[in-house]
């Protein structure tokens, strides 16, 4: 059946509205009041690597776009944040972003809440026990993390349908679900499928179309 002109209308205008703002947020903004720089060969060019904020606030926005997400609680969105012994520095350091960001924006009108978990590779049961206690509904997961540790965390999400945001892009290829890259002047979105589907994640189709896209996730 073909849907009256008003719904394929709405259709349309939510599909202009969606690409436009993903066109914002992949967008790398120019430095204010930077001379231009001068001309590098093609062959030398690398992208500088992405400031942890300007990550962090797109994997949100990405996160924001499952369409099939569940927020667990009432009242926050909770992302957990785990740490190994010995990575307190690390830890520290992302959630100094983290808690600017708690401040500065809300995620589907609830407030933002991240949430420092501890993470033993060898008891997985207990972070899973952590999440559940804090209604987590997504995990950060820091560059660092040990082998073992990224394991542990990819295995509890698979159970609880969890979203995994790694801020090491290379976790995505066989772990984690979602992360973002640099990509000449913009950021190029890459997910891991079987993980997206493991979480029973349903995210809008012209985000996909222009991400770069893994099949293949290791058994934890």
């Amino acid at each position: 059946m073909v849907p009256p002109v008003s719904a394929r209308s709405h259709t349309l205008r939510r599909g202009l509205l969606f690409a436009a703002a993903l066109g914002a947020l992949l967008a790398r903004p120019a430095g204010a009041g930077e001379p231009p720089a001068a001309p590098v060969p093609a062959a030398a060019q690398v992208p500088p690597p992405l400031q942890p904020l300007r990550m962090l606030k797109a994997l949100l926005k990405i996160l924001s776009m499952d369409r099939a997400l569940v927020m667990r609680g009432d009242t926050e969105m909770v992302l957990a944040v785990p740490w190994e012994r010995g990575q307190e520095a690390q830890r520290d350091a992302l959630l100094d972003v983290a808690r600017g960001l708690e401040k500065e924006i809300t995620f589907k009108q609830r407030p933002l809440r991240f949430v420092p978990i501890p993470l033993k590779a060898s008891a997985p049961a207990a972070f899973r026990e952590a999440l559940l206690k804090d209604n987590a509904s997504a995990i950060l997961v820091p560059a660092g993390i040990s082998h073992p540790g990224i394991e542990a965390i990819a295995q509890v999400a698979k159970e609880e349908k969890l979203h995994t945001l790694a801020m090491d892009a290379s976790l995505v290829e066989d772990w984690l679900t979602v992360s973002v890259v640099p990509d000449e002047d913009k950021m190029k979105v890459v997910f891991n499928a079987n993980c997206i589907r493991a979480a029973g994640g349903l995210f809008e189709v012209a985000l996909l179309k222009v991400a770069r896209i893994y099949h293949r996730a290791k058994e934890p």
